[in-house]
């Protein structure tokens, strides 16, 4: 799958950013060099693919556990 960064310019000047194609805390580090040019983040909103990768290593312990 590919990486794709959007970056949307609103009428009043404030920027919005998405991340899709990685998954964890990989989109942030995407987006590092763009949030150090552009200004500070106001807001960040994680997706349900930031929590995936989490999700799975849990998974992944419980199951091991349960051996």
């Amino acid at each position: 799958m590919s990486v794709d960064i959007k970056v949307v310019v609103e009428k009043s000047g404030e920027l919005n950013m998405e991340v899709r194609g990685v998954k964890g805390g990989q989109c942030i580090h995407l987006t590092e060099f763009l949030e150090r040019e552009l200004g500070e983040v106001m807001e960040r909103q994680k997706t349900g693919s930031y929590y995936s990768k989490a999700i799975n290593v849990l998974r992944n312990l419980h199951h091991n556990i349960d051996l």
